[in-house]
């Protein structure tokens, strides 16, 4: 029996997450609503979408920034309609912005970085009453491939509430486990798949079928050395850089390379838009200095997983 002062904590706790979550969602109605008015489409992403969906109360889910779904050729009229709201752009890699008030961001994201045509996710998107309006986001199935890999790759750390997510996900919608196993074999990523349901159960009694857990389950010695390492590197403290390796690894193949090169050598606009408004001659040794200072960084990134994945787990987990 939770004491009367765990329950008075758990109430304040919750009527402060509320209140934020409100305010957050009500800004992201308005942005919905101005996308829509142009006739942009879109998907509701991660935190908003989740407690939107799956959470019975406004606070027992925070939400963070707004991440949204869209297709690069609206990327303009984007801009359009988020500074007619009084947004302004953030310096970063990927679209971003930011309110006047400097209290929401929308992310931006025109791919999802594990598939090689994202043509299926729109297709199987769904559509539900939400803040308001009609939202669309990934179908049940697809979202909770999404999130798993999101956490497990893109994040690289569990983060508290994850169990808690998948759990819910599991438990209220409707997931084609078949269509999952299927869809994370033939991407190559049963062991992330497999090493975040793992984790969510170790948390959680999420109703996951025997089944989908049998077929996800290494049988390769690729597969059991994947997991093994995400088991040694992805946890639930945070390891600077590891995120950006994953992603790389986890793309496909036509698309790594591209990425790759991005990265080494990437365009003139986009180191405007990284850098801001700079000299030409500045931003051009930037350019030329970027692939020395990558090649640093992966050289200290790999001695720091040489070091977690040789440590005795013990150890490493210090």
């Amino acid at each position: 029996m939770p004491s009367p002062d765990s329950l008075e904590i758990f109430a304040e706790k919750y009527a402060l997450v509320g209140a934020a979550n409100k305010r957050s969602l009500e800004r992201l109605a308005l942005v919905l609503k101005a996308l829509e008015a142009r006739s942009i489409d879109c998907l509701l992403l991660k935190g908003a979408d989740l407690l939107t969906r799956v959470y019975s109360g406004m606070g027992l889910r925070q939400i963070g920034d707004f991440d949204l779904l869209v297709k690069e050729a609206d990327l303009p009229r984007i801009d359009e309609a988020l500074s007619a709201l009084g947004y302004r752009q953030q310096i970063d890699g990927n679209p971003a912005y930011v309110d006047a008030e400097g209290e929401s961001q929308v992310d931006l994201a025109t791919e999802v970085w594990y598939l090689k045509d994202e043509a299926e996710i729109w297709r199987r998107a769904v559509s539900r009453p939400a803040l308001g309006l009609t939202v669309r986001a990934m179908d049940a199935t697809d979202a909770l491939l999404f999130i798993c890999l999101y956490v497990c790759l893109h994040r690289a750390r569990f983060s508290a509430g994850f169990a808690q997510d998948i759990f819910l996900m599991a438990k209220n919608e409707t997931i084609n486990w078949d269509r999952l196993t299927t869809s994370a074999a033939n991407l190559g990523l049963k062991a992330p798949l497999f090493h975040a349901l793992g984790y969510a159960l170790s948390k959680r009694a999420v109703p996951i079928p025997g089944s989908a857990l049998s077929a996800l389950a290494p049988s390769t010695f690729r597969e059991r050395a994947q997991l093994f390492l995400l088991r040694r590197l992805v946890k639930e403290d945070r390891f600077l850089g590891l995120s950006h390796l994953l992603v790389l690894l986890s793309r496909p193949r036509g698309r790594r390379l591209a990425s790759l090169r991005r990265s080494f050598s990437p365009s003139r606009e986009f180191m405007r838009y990284r850098y801001g408004e700079r000299s030409g001659a500045s931003l051009t040794m930037i350019r030329a200095a970027r692939p020395f200072y990558l090649a640093a960084q992966a050289a200290v990134l790999l001695a720091r997983i040489l070091k977690r994945v040789l440590l005795p787990a013990h150890a490493s987990a210090r």
